[in-house]
């Protein structure tokens, strides 16, 4: 029901405890102090729950600030990495493969610069064991809110034929950096689903050797920056408008690039290129058209899925997106839902971008 939350300046002794409380005028050491006025509660189990639950909140925020500079080196350290192994096999490495590792190094570069909140950092290898190929958490790699490993199903190695399909397949292969959202939601700085940044750790020969992982939050200016000015982004901006063999200074060069700057960041990230042309193309026909019209996307991580609901402003209102959402929710047997609203340049049409959390696997 209410907050108070004074800051007052004390003096301890060697045992901690406070031997003087300073006024205004005097100095000492600056403590914040919290105090929640709730609803009366009987139960003794709620009265524990909330009791573990705020333990937990304040372990997460001590392990984040504890290891968020160590995080910060591992960032910086991997982007070097990345460009040495550019560097390095540039002999042999294929044009866009040293493309991608140079926008990779940029982009953990530019997580440091103000764009991302580190929570979480942990490695994931692959061992050989009994001739058979696991997947495992590197021993003692946890850093911040990933430096407990109960919640981990790869705490101990897990043969990599047990693993599901579609993770054994982004394991071994695919994309070198992935950028999506987790499941689970922060419990620090914001409420909100935690970003996650999977890199790749490869060999000198760009044979797979496990993965390095981050979760954190993209901060608002990291989501406010122009896409023209984001390391990975302006990279799939440009395939974009290579494959739409889209002419520069052009009306359908102009409209792909607002397009394109419209759609949510973390959809930008974890999309391909070649998804994303599709469905900036479906954007711009439908502009014409004046129809409605509803794409679904499975996330990289098999976690849910990204639908969008292209339809003419004259025919939205607060209930028309209430009821699709609930449709939706309902038929995709999701859940948790993340919903923007984008606008067209002319403001006659509307996109809804949802993020639905469910079993992607048992709807493919």
């Amino acid at each position: 029901y209410h907050l108070l939350h004074p800051i007052v300046n004390l003096t301890r002794d060697a045992d901690g405890t406070v031997t003087h409380v300073a006024s205004h005028h005097e100095t000492g050491m600056a403590e914040a102090y919290e105090l929640y006025f709730l609803e009366r509660m009987d139960s003794e189990e709620r009265c524990l729950r909330l009791e573990h639950s705020v333990h937990n909140v304040l372990t997460d925020v001590i392990l984040a600030t504890r290891d968020y500079g160590a995080m910060r080196r591992k960032a910086n350290d991997l982007s070097n990495a990345l460009h040495h192994l550019r560097e390095h096999s540039a002999q042999g490495v294929h044009r866009n493969q040293a493309e991608e590792l140079e926008e990779n190094a940029a982009f953990l570069r530019w997580l440091d610069e103000d764009n991302f909140v580190f929570l979480g950092y942990r490695e994931y290898e692959l061992a050989t064991l009994n001739d058979t190929l696991h997947l495992q958490v590197a021993p003692e790699s946890g850093l911040g809110v990933l430096s407990k490993l109960d919640d981990s199903a790869y705490r101990e190695p897990v043969p990599i034929s047990d693993i599901p399909g579609g993770l054994r397949e982004r394991v071994l292969g695919g994309r070198s950096l992935i950028v999506t959202k987790t499941n689970a939601e922060s419990t620090v700085h914001r409420p909100a689903r935690m970003d996650y940044v999977g890199v790749k750790k490869l060999g000198e020969s760009f044979e797979v050797q496990g993965e390095q992982r981050f979760v954190g939050l993209f901060t608002s200016k990291a989501l406010s920056t122009p896409v023209a000015s984001t390391p990975i982004l302006r990279h799939k901006l440009k395939t974009v408008l290579d494959l739409d063999n889209a002419i520069a200074g052009s009306h359908d060069y102009k409209e792909i690039t607002s397009i394109f700057d419209s759609i949510p960041r973390e959809e930008l990230f974890w999309a391909d290129a070649r998804q994303l042309h599709q469905e900036i193309r479906t954007i711009m026909n439908l502009t014409r058209e004046r129809g409605v019209r509803l794409t679904v996307r499975p996330d990289p991580l098999a976690r849910g899925l990204a639908a969008m609901v292209i339809m003419p402003r004259e025919r939205f209102n607060a209930e028309v997106r209430q009821r699709i959402q609930e449709a939706l929710t309902a038929r995709l047997n999701a859940s948790h839902v993340d919903y923007r609203l984008a606008m067209g340049e002319d403001d006659s049409q509307l996109r809804f971008h949802f993020f639905f959390t469910t079993d992607v696997l048992s709807l493919i």
